[in-house]
């Protein structure tokens, strides 16, 4: 994943990445949301950063420790906007982590007057239970 990461930091046109079943786990996970914070690229369209817009990493077992990670890139990414993380072993305290992010996500970009951010995120067949489902709905 370390150099899937680095790839991904130099990424100027690549927006739909799916990694499913990858066997990635919280080290990968960790690579990961790092390039998603340091994409460096320079292309824009309408004066918005072109980078990875749909991300799916369905079915990697990186679990709680790799949600924190991931968090930490959903909290200031400001493309990311479909973010699938189906049967990732993810628990209360990932939820969790993951519904701090979406509270603190401090993007301020805009297009047409609508703030870009995360528009869709799937958790399904995550085991993390009431207290996760509850951190996630007030976000």
């Amino acid at each position: 994943a370390l150099h899937l990461a680095r790839a991904i930091a130099r990424n100027s046109t690549l927006t739909y990445l799916t990694l499913c079943d990858c066997d990635i786990k919280t080290d990968g996970a960790q690579h990961i949301a790092n390039a998603l914070m340091t994409n460096t690229n320079d292309i824009r369209v309408n004066d918005i950063k072109v980078t990875i817009e749909r991300l799916d990493l369905s079915r990697n077992r990186f679990g709680d420790d790799g949600a924190l990670h991931l968090a930490r890139a959903i909290a200031r990414n400001s493309t990311l906007t479909y973010l699938t993380l189906c049967d990732c072993d993810i628990k209360t305290d990932g939820a969790q982590h993951i519904a701090n992010a979406l509270m603190t996500n401090t993007n301020d970009i805009r297009v047409n007057d609508i703030k870009v951010t995360i528009e869709r995120l799937d958790l399904s067949r995550n085991r993390f239970g009431d207290d996760g489902a509850l951190h996630l709905a007030r976000a």
